[in-house]
């Protein structure tokens, strides 16, 4: 809980090879792009990061505008690198919320439950889905990119098949 990452060295009894303070609270989430050229950690400090997983150097901070919401969850496109270039998207969507204890009669703009997304390189936000009216803890996108899930504590899973206006998205 205290927002570290550590590199291990399994050869040697866990060694740590290498550490990096990425937040300033616990660490939620962790994603890794298919061929291990990003890692992204959410965290209840309400951030998330965009880091190198062999160096450990933070590429990028994602700072939603929300008092109130921890970051559960967080996955990197899997178009952001594509073969078919045109195809590709620098995307990173980002979910949680207020902690569901303190939430009574929120509404998901109040709550902070909207689901984000954000272009990976600028770390401007650039479109949102608010359908939630609870935190979301997790959230998966299929490796073809064109499938999103999540859920939280509704007790259910929403699963969107994106579309057009999602291909579109114009990133920074």
């Amino acid at each position: 809980d205290n927002g570290i990452v550590q590199v291990l060295d399994l050869k040697n009894n866990g060694r740590i090879i290498n550490e990096q303070k990425m937040h300033d609270n616990i660490i939620m989430d962790l994603d890794l792009t298919l061929k291990e050229e990003l890692a992204l950690v959410t965290s209840k400090d309400k951030t998330a990061t965009l880091f190198d997983p062999e160096t450990l150097n933070i590429i990028q901070k994602y700072m939603p505008d929300h008092p109130k919401r921890n970051i559960n969850s967080g996955k990197i496109s899997p178009l952001f690198k594509n073969s078919d270039e045109g195809n590709q998207l620098y995307h990173v969507f980002l979910g949680g919320g207020q902690e569901s204890r303190e939430v009574t009669f929120t509404s998901a703009a109040e709550g902070g439950f909207e689901l984000l997304i954000y272009d990976l390189i600028s770390g401007e936000e650039i479109s949102s889905i608010s359908d939630q009216f609870s935190p979301i803890n997790t959230i998966s996108i299929s490796n073809s990119g064109k499938m999103l899930a999540y859920g939280g504590e509704e007790a259910n899973v929403k699963l969107y098949h994106l579309n057009d206006d999602y291909f579109n998205l114009k990133s920074y």
